[in-house]
């Protein structure tokens, strides 16, 4: 058994899916697996049952867990669970196993649970947040932000991708990818960002995870574009709207001008003005 760094286990839908080891994104692979890779074979089976089972628990009780099981004769194996709790549920889980006289040689990956509700178009963020965020957030008191504000510090690398499919959820539909994410004192680091729709056909449960020691985030062919059309065309304002709601998303030149408001109503309007008013000028 070796006893190297953690594991990421996301809780948001099914089966529990690995979406981080060792400080690296997985896209929802097999737990069992991993857990397998890392204890060997001839203690998978007890592994994998104890630590499904731990899990659970976890889901259930909302708090750390540090146990200890002989699985074979003379040998013990030490297990540490660490909840990532968003508004009102366990979201993932963080992992370590390793043998019972060993201690993990990092620290957990900095987590944070969130919701999305696709009927408000608003994200919900739990009670307490860690560092990975800007600073004004985690010192604010607001825990419910719009599209627009959300999107002002994380910028997702398919960010198109990720809204079409988050606008319109379908019970066990899921989304994975990378983000870059305002931290604290102006730094950026990288985060694997996972969704899940939930039953209801309305609410997505998140995920974010830093991965920002072992994933540099690629320019997408989006992001590029929209980098080169505002250096090309500085006339050209780039804003993403649900037509549905008549509601802004993301607003691209928000941080150069065009503030959000706090219930994105006042972007909203602007930006539906500058849109329209654009076409009827035939642009």
């Amino acid at each position: 058994m070796t006893d190297k760094g953690w594991f990421v286990v996301d809780v948001l839908e099914g089966d529990p899916r690995l979406v981080g080891r060792d400080g690296q994104a997985k896209a929802r692979t097999s737990l069992e697996r991993a857990l397998k890779e890392r204890v060997g074979g001839r203690l998978s089976d007890a592994v994998q049952r104890w630590v499904l089972g731990e899990i659970e628990l976890v889901r259930t009780t909302k708090i750390r867990y540090d146990t200890t099981r002989e699985l074979m004769p003379g040998q013990s194996t030490r297990l540490i669970l660490e909840p990532i709790i968003g508004p009102t549920e366990v979201h993932g889980v963080q992992l370590w196993i390793g043998p019972s006289t060993s201690e993990p040689q990092t620290s957990p990956a900095t987590a944070l649970a969130f919701d999305w509700d696709s009927t408000l178009r608003l994200v919900e963020l739990p009670a307490t947040l860690p560092d990975l965020f800007s600073a004004d957030v985690v010192a604010s008191d607001r825990r419910t932000f719009t599209a627009p504000e959300a999107l002002r510090y994380m910028s997702v690398d398919d960010g198109l991708g990720m809204i079409s499919r988050v606008l319109e959820p379908h019970a066990g539909s899921t989304w994975n990818g990378l983000a870059r994410v305002r931290g604290s004192a102006g730094r950026t680091g990288v985060a694997h960002l996972v969704l899940a729709a939930q039953q209801d056909n309305q609410v997505w449960r998140g995920l974010l995870h830093d991965v920002s020691a072992n994933s540099p985030l690629p320019r997408s062919l989006e992001s590029a574009a929209l980098a080169a059309m505002s250096q090309v065309a500085l006339s050209t304002h780039i804003v993403l709207m649900d037509l549905s709601r008549m509601r802004l998303i993301q607003d691209h030149r928000s941080a150069d001008g065009y503030p959000v408001e706090r219930h994105g109503r006042q972007s909203r309007r602007a930006a539906s003005r500058r849109c329209e008013a654009h076409l009827r000028s035939g642009g």
